[in-house]
C-alpha cells in the first residue's frame, strides 16, 4: 500500500477455499427492508416526538407517513431493478447459485456478487477530475488567446486550436473509459481464473472433497500405528499423537474423528485390537489384503 510516496506492507486474510450460496431475495420483501431501515433513519433523525397532537393533526400526520412511505417503497424498487437490470431474464427469486473461489482476499469478496457495478475510487475520481478540470481549463486559455492575437492574421491557426481542444476533451474521455477497462479486467479476472466450479460441479467438488478427507482419517492412523510399531497405543493416545503432530507439522489446531479413521481399517482387516491396544498389518500384508479385498469386490459370484 502506498502512503505519502512510500509503501508500507499490509496484511490481507485470504480465503483458500470460498464457497457460496446465492439466492436472491423477493423484490416485495427487500424493498420493504429498505423502506423500514430509512423510516427508521428519518425517525432517528427528527430526534424526540412531538407533544400530543389534535385528533384532526394525527389524522394528518397518518395520511403524510403513508404518502412518505408509498414514494419510499417506490424509491426501493427501482433501486432494486436497476441493480438487477445486468441479469438474465430467466433468472428468478426462485434459484439457488452455488459458487466455488480460491485465493480470494476478502477485500474483494463484494466483486464476487452477480448485481455489482463498477464504480470509480475516490482516488481515481480526484485524478480524473484535476487532470480534465486543469487541460480543460488551458485549453479554453489557449483559445482566446489564439482567438485574440491569431483570428484576424490567420483563421487556419483558430481551427487548428479548437480541433487541438477537442482532442483534449477526447483523450480525457478515452482515460475514463480506460480506467474502466482496467477495473473491468479485475472483475473478470476474479471471476474466471480464481473460480473452480459452479452448482452441480460444486456439489460434486464437495463431495470428492469429504470422501477425501474420509480417506485421510484412514491414512493417518494407519501411518502413526505402523511407524510406532513398539508402542502400545490406545484410542486416545493415537489421538492425542495426530493432533499434536497436525500443530507441530502446520500450526493448525483440530479435533481428529480417530473413530472413523480406525473403523475403516478395522473393515477392511488391517487393524487388530486387543485390550484397547492397537495394532495394524504391515505394509506388505495390509496390501495383500486390499488387493484381495478389490478382487473380491466385484466378484458376480459372490452372494450377498
Amino acid at each position: 500500500k502506498t502512503l505519502f510516496l512510500t509503501k508500507i506492507p499490509i496484511e490481507i486474510p485470504i480465503y483458500q477455499r470460498m464457497f457460496m450460496l446465492l439466492k436472491f431475495k423477493p423484490e416485495d420483501e427487500l424493498a420493504q427492508e429498505r423502506v423500514e431501515k430509512w423510516l427508521a433513519a428519518e425517525k432517528e433523525s427528527e430526534g424526540e416526538a412531538q407533544p400530543e397532537a389534535s385528533e384532526e393533526e394525527r389524522l394528518k400526520a397518518q395520511e403524510k407517513a403513508a404518502k412518505r412511505k408509498l414514494k419510499l417503497e417506490k424509491k426501493a424498487r427501482k433501486q432494486i431493478r436497476k441493480s438487477r437490470q445486468n441479469l438474465p431474464d430467466d433468472i428468478t427469486e426462485d434459484h439457488v447459485f452455488l459458487k466455488l473461489f480460491k485465493n480470494i482476499p476478502r477485500t474483494d469478496l463484494d466483486m464476487l456478487f452477480p448485481n455489482q457495478n463498477v464504480r470509480f475510487r475516490l482516488v481515481d475520481k480526484i485524478k480524473l477530475g484535476l487532470s480534465g478540470g486543469s487541460g480543460g481549463i488551458f485549453g479554453i486559455f489557449s483559445i482566446l488567446s489564439k482567438i485574440l492575437l491569431t483570428a484576424a492574421i490567420s483563421p487556419l491557426v483558430l481551427i487548428g486550436a479548437f480541433f487541438g481542444f477537442i482532442g483534449m476533451i477526447v483523450r480525457q474521455v478515452m482515460n475514463v473509459f480506460t480506467q474502466r477497462t482496467k477495473y473491468m479486467m479485475t472483475l473478470s479476472r476474479n471471476l474466471y481464473f480464481h473460480n473452480l466450479d459452479n452448482n452441480f460441479g460444486v456439489m460434486n467438488y464437495l463431495v470428492d472433497l469429504a470422501e477425501e478427507e474420509e480417506g485421510k482419517e484412514a491414512i493417518l492412523a494407519y501411518y502413526f500405528l505402523h511407524i510406532n510399531r513398539d508402542k502400545n497405543y490406545n484410542q486416545e493416545e493415537l489421538d492425542k499423537e495426530i493432533e499434536s503432530y497436525i500443530k507441530e507439522k502446520y500450526d493448525i489446531s483440530m479435533d481428529f474423528e480417530v473413530e472413523d479413521g480406525l473403523r475403516k481399517l478395522r473393515e477392511e482387516g488391517i487393524l487388530t485390537e486387543n485390550e484397547g491396544i492397537l495394532k495394524v498389518l504391515d505394509l506388505q500384508e495390509a496390501s495383500v489384503c486390499l488387493d484381495k479385498q478389490w478382487d473380491n469386490f466385484f466378484n458376480p459370484d459372490k452372494r450377498t
